[in-house]
């Protein structure tokens, strides 16, 4: 059967041999009937026809079977197939991935081979460094050492000239005592002088009549350049020349003679040791180191002829005032010229020292960090009517009770003098807050009001007077120095003593200069050719009453030279504060 099966043509149907075996079975009914053998042969070949009929049903079953478990298998053979081909391509992939990252991992490997090598190398170098920084860190220590050695000297050189101080203040004493004694020795000269006068007019009378006595006299009198000439009157003539005596004179004449001519030579004896002691005092009084108002002694002409001491130094006095109207805003803006055009350090110092006087408008106590760009940070507390700055060595901590104003000098200008530009909303340009906006806005609030000068002695601040002048030259206007060219030197007796210069010269800027307080200083002031030229010799108190035209309450100021050019440098300055004095 299965032969049979095999040798069927693909595509035609399979042989069926059931067919057969009953058409065989219904040609043999159709015939007579026969044999019984042939019969029970035609039965046993019926049964076994239909014998295999099942076998063969069932072997078509398995048959079906079979084939519907083969196209399964090929179907389930093609799916692993299509699997075994992703997982070959993700084999693949897998084994280039891990390619990739076997060099990525060779790559890390040479750059933590590199990275290991610079940090070997950094090791080094810190420990260089490190050895570097004990190096200076004991080169700090000698120079600490040493500095404190220049300190200790410093100090005591400050001794030493503060005990050089106390000595020419005795000097100087000593030398108004002499000086005194000096001007009364000069009017007790004053009537010698007249009566020497009178002798040399008498000796000239008795040199017209001839004579040897005459002639002896007039050897002993000083040259007519020297001495005024004063007519001798009738009298006088009369008493020297005898009527009857016409060409030679008489006995009486020229004992009379002998006597005026000794006591002129005694008045000559007597002038000439009064112009010798005033010679060595004004040498004792021009050694070096002495201040400049010390050797300010009368001059003495080196001929007999004496005129009134006129001292070199007098006392000034400055007008009283008259009207100080409210103060304008002028003083943030010339800190921010300064600022600009000037030094912007010397603008931070200015604004450094005028931040305590917040404390005229504050009205509850505030503590607030100001970190200036040019200076550094600095802690400044303020109560009612009383302020403080003190120097810290870091930006600060901003705590619950405190904040932060920072920015350059020019930014602080406001904050520091106050100004109607101010505003606790919108603070000024560059000036960045920290911490406690509230009371920042407070702090900003309380400076719309303008600062005057005059108030500064009222908050117990002291600014040092070559910053005011440096702001004072920025608010007056160059023009007001058209036609204007002077010198004024303020000498600053402190205990850094200086001299500040201020120029003007036709139509521009005012020039505010500094230098030391000594007497070189003084005899060498840049003073412009064909200018007038002040100079005063005052203490910082004075010079701040002074400028802020209030009563100098017992301070003195001196001065040498014309006071025409510090007057007009005050009407500047007060037309810059709002003031009026009497006469300006």
């Amino acid at each position: 059967m299965n032969a049979q099966e095999d040798d069927t043509p693909s595509g035609l149907p399979p042989h069926d041999p059931e067919r057969d075996v009953l058409a065989e079975r219904r040609a043999r009914r159709g015939e007579p009937v026969g044999d019984p053998i042939l019969i029970r042969r035609a039965e046993t070949a019926e049964a076994t026809a239909h014998a295999l009929e099942e076998r063969l049903a069932g072997i078509q079953a398995r048959l079906q079977e079979a084939e519907q478990a083969s196209r399964e298998t090929s179907q389930r053979l093609a799916e692993r197939e299509q699997e075994l081909t992703r997982a070959s391509q993700r084999l693949s992939e897998g084994e280039l991935q891990l390619r990739t990252i076997s060099t990525r991992l060779a790559d890390r490997e040479r750059e933590l081979h590199t990275v290991s090598e610079r940090l070997s190398d950094r090791e080094r170098d810190l420990s260089a460094v490190s050895e570097r920084l004990a190096q200076r860190e004991q080169q700090l220590a000698r120079a600490e050492l040493e500095i404190r050695g220049r300190v200790d000297a410093l100090e005591r050189r400050v001794e030493e000239v503060q005990e050089d101080l106390a000595r020419e203040r005795a000097a100087r004493l000593a030398a108004e005592s002499e000086l005194e004694a000096l001007k009364a020795a000069q009017a007790a000269v004053q009537p010698l002088v007249g009566d020497l006068r009178q002798i040399a007019g008498r000796l000239r009378v008795l040199a017209e009549a001839g004579g040897p006595t005459a002639q002896a006299g007039a050897s002993l009198t000083p040259s007519p350049t020297a001495w005024a000439e004063q007519p001798a009157s009738p009298e006088e003539l009369a008493g020297i020349v005898a009527p009857s005596t016409a060409v030679a004179p008489s006995a009486q004449a020229e004992a009379s003679s002998e006597q005026m001519a000794e006591a002129l030579a005694a008045a000559i004896q007597r002038l000439r040791a009064r112009v010798v002691a005033v010679g060595e005092l004004q040498e004792s009084e021009a050694e070096p180191g002495r201040p400049a108002m010390e050797s300010s002694a009368a001059p003495v002409a080196s001929e007999p002829a004496i005129e009134p001491a006129v001292p070199a130094s007098t006392s000034y006095v400055p007008p009283p005032l008259i009207e100080r109207a409210p103060p304008r805003a002028w003083l943030a803006p010339a800190i921010r010229r300064v600022a600009e055009r000037r030094d912007p350090r010397l603008a931070a110092e200015l604004v450094l020292e005028l931040l305590p006087a917040q404390a005229l408008s504050v009205k509850k106590p505030i503590r607030y960090l100001a970190k200036i760009a040019e200076l550094g940070a600095y802690e400044v507390s303020l109560t009612a009517g009383h302020g403080s700055v003190r120097d810290l060595a870091g930006a600060g901590l901003i705590d619950a009770h405190t904040f932060l104003l920072e920015g350059p000098a020019a930014a602080f200008a406001e904050v520091a003098a106050g100004g109607s530009r101010i505003s606790p909303w919108r603070p000024p340009a560059g000036l960045r807050i920290r911490g406690g906006r509230r009371r920042a806005r407070l702090l900003l609030g309380s400076r719309r009001a303008p600062l005057a000068l005059s108030d500064l002695e009222r908050a117990g601040v002291t600014v040092w007077p070559g910053l005011l002048l440096l702001a004072l030259a920025e608010a007056i206007d160059p023009a007001s120095t058209a036609g204007h060219s002077f010198t004024v030197a303020f000498a600053i007796e402190a205990q850094q003593s200086a001299v500040l210069q201020v120029q003007a010269l036709q139509g521009r800027p005012l020039a505010v200069t500094r230098g030391a307080a000594d007497e070189q200083a003084l005899g060498a002031l840049n003073v412009m050719p064909g200018s007038a030229q002040s100079t005063l010799h005052l203490s910082e108190r004075a010079f701040t009453r002074l400028l802020t035209a209030q009563d100098l309450d017992g301070e003195t100021v001196m001065l040498e030279g014309e006071p025409g050019p510090l007057e007009t440098l005050l009407s500047w300055t007060d037309r810059v504060q709002s003031i009026r004095r009497f006469g300006a």
